[in-house]
């Protein structure tokens, strides 16, 4: 990688994703497989809109990935996450 101004960038607004106790929450909840966002939010004890934010911002950064199956929207981690865990 590039050390650069953009890529540093970058690296700090990922930082700040995973640097919230709800999304940290989330990411560790999704490590034994994929999560409707019925069973995220019930397990974190958040409205949907809530939920549905906290994702949103973990999804743009890349942590999470979300897989539609009918009217069903089920979350699950990507390899990203692992290299923040190391």
């Amino acid at each position: 990688m590039v050390l650069d101004k953009k890529n540093i960038k970058r690296k700090a607004q990922e930082v700040r994703a995973i640097n919230h106790n709800v999304r940290q929450n989330i990411l560790c909840f999704l490590k034994n497989g994929p999560k409707s966002v019925t069973e995220i939010l019930i397990h974190i004890r958040a409205e949907q809109s809530v939920a549905s934010q906290h994702l949103a911002i973990l999804k743009r950064n890349g942590f999470v990935a979300a897989n539609r199956e009918g009217k069903f929207i089920f979350y699950s981690i990507t390899d990203k996450v692992m290299s923040y865990a190391e």
